[in-house]
């Protein structure tokens, strides 16, 4: 009995020891379990998207008022925008994709997405199929893959705790984007100023969060793969 109980232990002791060169996330995760994540705010992808997330709260109202423009309705394009969510919500759960730099990609496209729509999709109306269809990685590249990134950082057993506290971080930019998108509507007269706006703001975000992802990876090149996915 002593010798099976001895076997057990033995089998069990590698599971139990920890690398000693783990990530900053993975110590935060073991350390924080048991409370709130607020230490997800000192993570710099993180706090760069709750910054610069006013695109959240804008984009709705400057896309609905394009969509008016051309005398269509959302439904034109809106499969355009759905269909890509579901596309890159399975490529986000793929095990050696970097999840990190499609986040940062996806800020960087909402400023790619509101360049379209300021040129071609004034005049064209394909301009603002391709701006539906950039808006729509966009979307993808950021929501879709927030609840996965989430789980990379903090853990399964702490996700809903991480997005309650996503959730409020990103409600700071999103209850001041409605009534500045009307403000600067009301003092330049269109929409113009607030796409500039809110494209400023995403290309801003995308640099400072791609620019973490980097250094990020350089910080950590001598740790496993394992360690690296995120």
């Amino acid at each position: 009995m002593d010798e099976r109980a001895n076997s057990l232990f033995e089998d069990e002791k590698p599971e139990e020891s920890q690398p000693e060169e783990s990530s900053r996330s993975s110590r935060c995760c073991s350390e924080h379990s048991e409370g709130v994540d607020a230490w997800l705010m000192l993570l710099r992808v993180f706090l760069y998207h709750a910054l610069f997330g006013i695109n959240y709260g804008s984009f709705g109202i400057l896309y609905v008022e394009y969509v008016d423009y051309f005398d269509s309705t959302k439904a034109d394009v809106g499969w355009i925008v759905s269909i890509q969510m579901f596309l890159f919500s399975i490529l986000a759960n793929l095990r050696r994709v970097n999840r990190v730099a499609i986040f940062s990609f996806g800020m960087l496209l909402g400023a790619v997405a509101v360049t379209v729509l300021l040129t071609a999709g004034v005049d064209l109306y394909w301009g603002i199929v391709a701006g539906a269809a950039i808006t729509g990685l966009h979307i993808a590249c950021t929501n879709t893959v927030v609840s996965v990134l989430l789980v990379d950082f903090v853990g399964l057993e702490s996700i809903s705790r991480s997005i309650a506290l996503y959730n409020f971080s990103i409600g700071f930019p999103e209850l001041f984007a409605t009534p500045l998108c009307g403000f600067l509507f009301d003092v330049s007269g269109s929409y113009l100023l607030p796409f500039i706006c809110v494209g400023a703001a995403s290309m801003l975000g995308s640099v400072f969060a791609i620019a973490s992802n980097f250094r990020h990876k350089r910080v950590t090149r001598k740790q496993p793969i394992k360690e690296l996915e995120i």
